[in-house]
């Protein structure tokens, strides 16, 4: 892994990317998501999305996004073999890979 002590390269500026957020935010609620997964489905219903099962569209609110947002982990651990080789996803620390999670590449 190379690190840079250099300052980040950022393509977006902040009130550009709360505008992607508002949108986004805006997509889910309005529009709403695909879900396949009938158990992915039920989750949503039952936090208060508005699911139509039949067409498999969960309406996602901005405050269910919001929790989820909150409660996710702040730091994710891909634990390599030997300790040394262990990657933290987290902050704004940048990794790139070639792709082995893509499966039907």
């Amino acid at each position: 892994m190379i690190e840079s002590p250099r300052s980040l390269f950022e393509i977006l500026d902040r009130a550009e990317l709360e505008k992607i957020h508002a949108a986004t935010l805006e997509v889910l609620e309005k529009v709403g998501v695909q879900v396949e997964e009938e158990k992915a489905l039920k989750l949503l219903d039952s936090v208060g999305a508005d699911v139509n099962y039949v067409t498999r569209i969960a309406k996602i609110p901005q405050h269910l996004v919001g929790e989820a947002i909150k409660a996710s982990p702040r730091m994710v651990l891909f634990a390599g073999r030997e300790k040394k080789y262990d990657l933290k996803l987290e902050g704004k620390r940048v990794h790139f890979g070639s792709g082995e999670g893509s499966i039907n590449s």
